[in-house]
């Protein structure tokens, strides 16, 4: 029963998602948009280059945060873990303002190159001081 509920709840994002924005949209212009799309049409353009795109990613954003929250907890054997307890946060951080400091840009990309290699930096370098090396890797010692 839970399981229902939660896919009825995503099924609800899911349509206001498509249906709340600035331009309003008709119901007919969905199923339009669907079976015969016009790309002069500004309703389907709306639907099929803004809000649909957005759907899938927020789609996709959300499995993959909860796929990684699950591993964390699952790699620490620890219900409430999150990215802070492994120092993921903190070595993006320290990963970001040391390469913005020696580059001197930060754009979009570079906070996403320099970022991401520091969570991974500073989460194997927890594990490894944790004992995950040895394979005792425990959440108490």
């Amino acid at each position: 029963m839970k399981w229902a509920g939660l896919g009825l709840l995503l099924a609800l994002a899911m349509v206001l998602s498509l249906s709340l924005g600035v331009r309003s949209l008709l119901p007919g212009d969905y199923i339009a948009a669907f079976t015969a799309y016009d790309p002069y049409d500004p309703a389907h353009i709306t639907l099929m280059s803004i809000r649909l795109p957005r759907l899938a990613a927020a789609l996709i954003a959300g499995g993959a945060l909860g796929v990684a929250g699950s591993m964390m907890q699952a790699l620490t054997r620890n219900p409430l873990a999150d990215p802070g307890l492994l120092g993921v946060n903190a070595g993006a951080a320290f990963a970001l303002i040391l390469g913005t400091t020696l580059l001197g840009r930060a754009d979009q990309t570079t906070i996403a190159l320099l970022a991401f290699p520091g969570a991974a930096a500073a989460a194997a370098a927890v594990f490894a001081l944790g004992g995950g090396l040895r394979g005792d890797a425990g959440p108490v010692r």
